[in-house]
């Protein structure tokens, strides 16, 4: 008796939890389209709101990330949120159909940076 009250209560516990997942699935699904009504807004810090409220950390949200690496590069003017998100969309789907393109974004994110911030200048010869 004591084995059907574990297994119907592991059976109801995996049913809340399944339960759980689409409803959080739902949730984000609305952050994403809400994050796209408010690109095509040109609204791009409510697009970073609403893509990053649709975040859980799993592999089925890599793509989210490649879309913030997008925004901050193009239209934020901030490689350095770019570039953690390309580096999460590729710990996230390392062989991911943009893990190429993410790659080559992180190159000139650096590359800009350094040229912008001046990381890894070279001294005039006076100076060293």
């Amino acid at each position: 008796m004591k084995k059907l009250y574990g297994l119907l209560w592991v059976s109801m516990l995996m049913l809340g939890m399944t339960g759980c997942e689409q409803l959080f699935q739902q949730h984000a699904d609305r952050h994403r389209v809400r994050a796209e009504a408010a690109l095509r807004e040109k609204d791009y810090a409510e697009a970073v709101r609403q893509y990053e409220a649709s975040l859980d950390g799993t592999p089925r949200t890599a793509e989210v990330h490649y879309q913030l690496g997008l925004l901050y590069d193009r239209f934020l003017d901030q490689p350095l949120s770019a570039v953690h998100h390309y580096q999460r969309y590729l710990e996230l789907a390392p062989d991911g159909p943009r893990a190429r393109e993410a790659a080559n974004f992180i190159k000139e994110d650096h590359l800009a940076m350094m040229t912008r911030y001046g990381f890894g200048a070279l001294m005039p010869q006076q100076e060293g």
